[in-house]
């Protein structure tokens, strides 16, 4: 008989399982229950799933692989199996060496990008933008897309306007969730608006965040309102409770007391 043949391999939602199909029953690569995956891939696809991995299989046609810690498996990639392992169930058949490609599952939540940031800042103050509260890595680190726009910049200063384009390019080199924006990259009295939008290793992509700020003339009291209740409905009655902190400016001395 034929070699079994993988019809569909994908990742589930969680990005925590890989699930392959076939075409025919098999022999399940003579496995039983939980099992080290080393017993049908090789050992070059058994390295990418991540300590602590493991496969089953939960019926004669379809293979199941659970990923470790520090998987980098990752969707387009493949995974080989090891010849002379699989065969077609209860009679003689080719043995299946195939190299199965996964594929992105069909539907995937989308991962939420939050930031955490001043609306104002002292003219010497550098600009901390907190996107660690972002969500949907599927435990992976986020890939991050930092921009920014500047309000109300003549479209005839050409120096304002160049200014613009470098924080700009500074920021799409950023690949953190912490960032932080130096004063002197600001122009003055000039409203900048800030986004962050994060994408996970199976591809989904979030909404952006985002955060307006405004670097003063003096040293106003920087005050930053911790955004994780953002977008949330709330009703008339109900008790919302924010969080936040605020520290003196780097432009002055700072206070021990007022």
């Amino acid at each position: 008989a034929p070699a079994p043949v993988a019809t569909q391999a994908a990742f589930e939602p969680s990005g925590g399982e890989v699930i392959v199909n076939f075409d025919v029953p098999t022999n399940r690569a003579d496995m039983a229950g939980e099992a080290a995956c080393g017993a049908l891939l090789t050992n070059e696809s058994v390295v990418r799933l991540g300590i602590g991995a493991y496969c089953s299989w939960a019926s004669p046609t379809t293979f199941a692989v659970f990923l470790g810690t520090g998987a980098t498996l990752g969707p387009y990639e493949s995974l080989t199996l090891l010849p002379n392992r699989l065969r077609a169930q209860g009679q003689p058949s080719y043995a299946s060496e195939a190299t199965v490609t996964i594929e992105p599952p069909e539907t995937q939540e989308r991962p939420t990008a939050q930031l955490s940031m001043p609306s104002s800042v002292g003219e010497c103050d550098d600009t901390v933008i907190d996107g660690s509260m972002s969500r949907g890595g599927l435990g992976r680190q986020l890939v991050v897309a930092w921009d920014a726009t500047a309000e109300g910049v003549d479209d005839d200063d050409d120096e304002a306007l160049e200014k613009v384009a470098r924080l700009q390019a500074y920021l799409r080199r950023q690949t953190t969730l912490d960032l932080r924006v130096p004063a002197d990259q600001l122009l003055m009295e000039i409203p900048y608006t800030f986004y962050l939008a994060v994408r996970n290793f199976l591809g989904g992509e979030s909404t952006r965040a985002a955060g307006t700020v405004v670097r003063n003339q003096g040293a106003p009291p920087i005050v930053v309102i911790d955004s994780c209740a953002s977008g949330k409905d709330v009703s008339r009655l109900s008790l919302l409770r924010l969080a936040g902190k605020a520290r003196f400016s780097t432009c002055t001395p700072r206070l021990v007391a007022l």
